[in-house]
């Protein structure tokens, strides 16, 4: 994404040389998008994994994202992006139990 001197914004489609400023700016907004649903604790633990990209498989026709319930802003981000919710389910991760709203979208 480049920002013109005038203040228009352009887009182009991600690939694999993305994923470090993906990283960065998921670190950057992880603590503020998931304050009081997921403990500190856990978020350390979950930004600590590694996080790696790959290019799209040939013959997937369906993005899957997990969005926390509770986090109201993520939900509306991907339904803007053209994202269904699907179900919900119940995870453990690292001793705190979430509840994760599954979203498909055709690719």
């Amino acid at each position: 994404m480049d920002i013109s001197e005038k203040g228009f914004v352009s887009t182009r489609a991600g690939d694999v040389s993305d994923v470090p400023a993906i990283q960065v700016v998921a670190r950057a907004t992880w603590a503020t998008a998931h304050a009081g649903i997921i403990p500190e604790n856990v978020q350390r633990q979950l930004l600590g994994h590694e996080w790696t990209g790959d290019s799209r498989p040939m013959g997937v026709r369906l993005l899957t994202v997990a969005v926390e319930r509770e986090n109201a802003v993520g939900r509306r981000f991907y339904q803007r992006k053209g994202f269904a919710e699907v179900g919900e389910r119940r995870v453990e991760l690292h001793g705190h139990s979430m509840t994760f709203v599954e979203c498909h979208r055709p690719i």
